[in-house]
């Protein structure tokens, strides 16, 4: 009738359990392979390397989060930045953030690099620790650091780089890598510990790397990124075997220096 007010349209039904717990697996797999397992189908390889794949590409963004966050607990917790070299923390900073600059003008999908980007940022607080608690500094250096940082953003955001040499600067982290992990190899065999290096975040660089050549291999046709990952593997897996090897050694300078650390405490007070 004329005047009656118009009822309004039902509302949407809100979704599905199904639906929701669908939308989660495309993050792993697609909609064929989710519809397979649901049938109980789980013998399709395809599926099965994508689940793989998928899965280590999230674990490698979820790691990558908070693979530096025990050392840098270790270092806030002790004020000190025993056993760290800063020429590696540096370098290793310079490697992380080009890794970053090289996939994102490259077009290479985040969730097969998006943990270095995290770790660039890991990578910066690290730097500052060391600058705030190191007893020595040399200022040429971090002013140089500095600028070199500022003058590389610049070039790149502005379109400066030229497109044609992309593979080059995918490929220098490999480089930067070796030169930023040997100093630290180096000192681990000269001094005979590993001082405040993290096993857990050791470990979770090497693991993390063997999973990285795994989904490159799988996922992004980039032999840049490649060489870059299995050098990675080969430096991060011989840091990793030192601070194993070095353990027992390792806890009695630390012991020893809280020790020390104690009695000028006391001597102070």
């Amino acid at each position: 009738m004329e005047g009656e007010e118009v009822p309004p349209e039902a509302a949407p039904s809100s979704a599905s359990p199904l639906d929701v717990i669908r939308k989660v697996a495309g993050y792993l797999i697609d909609g064929k392979c989710f519809d397979l397992y649901l049938s109980g189908h789980f013998t399709d390889l395809d599926c099965l390397k994508m689940l793989i794949i998928n899965g280590l590409n999230l674990a490698m963004l979820a790691g990558g989060a908070i693979v530096k966050v025990p050392q840098l607990v270790n270092i806030f917790a002790s004020k000190s930045v025993s056993g760290i070299s800063e020429t590696s923390q540096l370098i290793e900073f310079y490697s992380a953030g080009l890794t970053v600059a090289y996939n994102l003008l490259v077009g290479n999908p985040f969730k097969t690099w998006g943990e270095m980007a995290f770790i660039t940022v890991q990578q910066a607080i690290l730097i500052l620790q060391y600058w705030s608690y190191a007893k020595k500094g040399n200022l040429v250096l971090r002013a140089s650091f500095i600028f070199s940082v500022v003058g590389i953003v610049y070039i790149l955001q502005n379109g400066l780089f030229p497109e044609e040499y992309l593979w080059a600067l995918g490929l220098s982290p490999t480089p930067i890598i070796i030169v930023a992990r040997m100093p630290q190899v180096i000192m681990n065999f000269q001094q005979g510990h590993t001082g405040l290096q993290s096993v857990v975040t050791a470990a979770a660089n090497f693991l993390g790397n063997i999973a990285r050549v795994a989904t490159t291999l799988a996922q992004v046709d980039d032999p840049v990124m490649l060489t870059s990952y299995v050098v990675c593997t080969v430096i991060n897996g011989v840091l990793f075997f030192q601070i194993v090897f070095y353990w027992s050694a390792t806890k009695a300078v630390l012991a020893k220096e809280k020790k020390e650390k104690d009695k000028e405490s006391k001597k102070k007070k």
